[in-house]
C-alpha cells in the first residue's frame, strides 16, 4: 500500500475506534497500518490495548514484537515474539521475525 492509502485507512479506523474503542479488528488493522507508516509508538499502543482485550491472540503479540523492534527494544520484542510462538508454535511470521533478530 502507498503511504496515502495507509493514512486514509488509519483515518477510517480512527473513526471506527472513536465510536467502538474496543473493536479488536479495528485496533489490529490500525496497529498494522501504523507499523507500515513507521509510527511505532502508536502501533505499540494499539497492540497493547488489543492484548488487554484478548491476551491469547498470537497476531497481536507479533504486532507488539514488530513495534518494539521499530523502537529498538529488541529484548522486549523477543519476549513478545516468544509469547506468540508459545500460543502458536508454528506461527511462521513470528519464527521469521525472530530469525531476523538473530534469535
Amino acid at each position: 500500500m502507498e503511504k496515502g492509502e495507509l493514512e486514509a485507512a488509519e483515518a477510517l479506523l480512527n473513526l471506527t475506534l472513536a465510536t467502538s474503542p474496543n473493536d479488536l479488528t479495528a485496533l489490529h488493522q490500525r496497529g498494522f497500518a501504523r507499523l507500515a507508516l513507521q509510527s511505532y509508538t502508536d502501533a505499540l499502543a494499539d497492540f497493547e490495548k488489543e492484548l488487554e482485550l484478548d491476551p491469547i491472540f498470537p497476531d497481536a503479540w507479533l504486532g507488539k514484537g514488530l513495534a518494539l523492534v521499530g523502537l529498538d527494544r529488541e529484548n522486549e520484542a523477543i519476549e513478545a515474539l516468544d509469547t506468540a510462538l508459545f500460543l502458536d508454535p508454528n506461527y511462521i511470521d513470528a519464527i521469521q521475525a525472530k530469525e531476523l533478530l538473530g534469535d
